[in-house]
């Protein structure tokens, strides 16, 4: 969340005290956000697995156990982790309290 509040603050460097309300401290906003039961979430890309969807893929997999590397390496799930070695993701990234079960109406399409 630093590294938002920080990127936040370059970017609109001119932005004068009157719009954040004073001197920009990070452990205030830290602090704010904290009262309100905010956390920084990456919104849903597809929806979660069920159980029936976990049953049906691992049945595929270890029906397919004996494959060989080329074979399997040809293969590609809708879920797989992407990584990324750059600084910055560009991802988009949403504010949702932390209490609750993340909300499908931020699922992007």
């Amino acid at each position: 969340m630093h590294e938002y509040i920080h990127r936040f603050s370059v970017r609109y460097r001119s932005t004068d005290s009157t719009f954040t309300k004073g001197p920009y401290v990070v452990s205030n906003y830290t602090k704010r956000l904290a009262e309100g039961h905010l956390e920084l979430r990456r919104p849903f890309r597809v929806l979660p697995f069920t159980p029936t969807h976990r049953r049906l893929r691992l049945g595929w997999c270890r029906a397919r156990g004996n494959w060989i590397a080329a074979e399997s390496n040809q293969v590609v799930f809708s879920d797989e982790s992407e990584f990324n070695l750059s600084s910055d993701d560009n991802r988009v990234r949403v504010w949702s309290p932390h209490v609750e079960r993340p909300n499908l109406a931020f699922a992007l399409q």
